[in-house]
């Protein structure tokens, strides 16, 4: 078993076979993988996250590898999340403005697009947008920076380590 992030998901799933020797294992990506232990009770939710969220689609997992479930699974199952849909989602998501190397080359029209995106979350009425791509978040972050905006732009694994914790015992007296 291979577990990737939404880039290399896309290689190792998708362009090897096509492109290079299969990898001959079963593939997954981060939240597929972590839905999986979930629904088998084996990654315990312990600790509520009491936000009013929004899911980013990242390009590689999204449009390109048709990864949509998943994140959006795992992001309803965690204790006191209030979970809402951008208009633009799924196969109509926007991209961050950060993948393929965009962002080096055109970072302040990268950005740009970023502010797009993070007007996009703040029209929801989340406080937090998530997402399952390190690029996403940095771009997200700083388009969100760049804005004045109070969006937190969080990877879908730091809300995991959040609600994994073990649970914190009541104070003794």
């Amino acid at each position: 078993m291979v577990m990737t992030c939404s880039g290399c998901y896309k290689t190792v799933s998708s362009d090897f076979g096509r492109f290079y020797a299969k990898v001959g294992q079963n593939v997954y990506h981060f939240s597929q993988y972590v839905e999986r232990l979930i629904n088998a009770k084996k990654l315990p939710l312990n600790n509520e996250f009491k936000h009013k969220v929004t899911y980013h689609d990242p390009c590689h997992l999204g449009r390109h590898s048709g990864v949509f479930d998943a994140p959006r699974n795992v992001i309803k199952k965690i204790k006191g999340v209030e979970f809402v849909e951008m208009e633009r989602s799924r196969e109509n998501s926007r991209c961050c403005g950060a993948g393929g190397g965009y962002k080096s080359q055109f970072n302040d029209f990268a950005t740009a697009i970023a502010m797009d995106r993070i007007r996009d979350a703040e029209a929801t009425g989340a406080e937090i947008l998530i997402t399952c791509c390190p690029f996403c978040v940095l771009n997200l972050t700083q388009g969100a920076k760049k804005l004045g905006s109070s969006m937190k732009v969080m990877d879908l694994s730091q809300v995991l380590l959040e609600v994994t914790a073990p649970k914190a015992e009541a104070p003794k007296e």
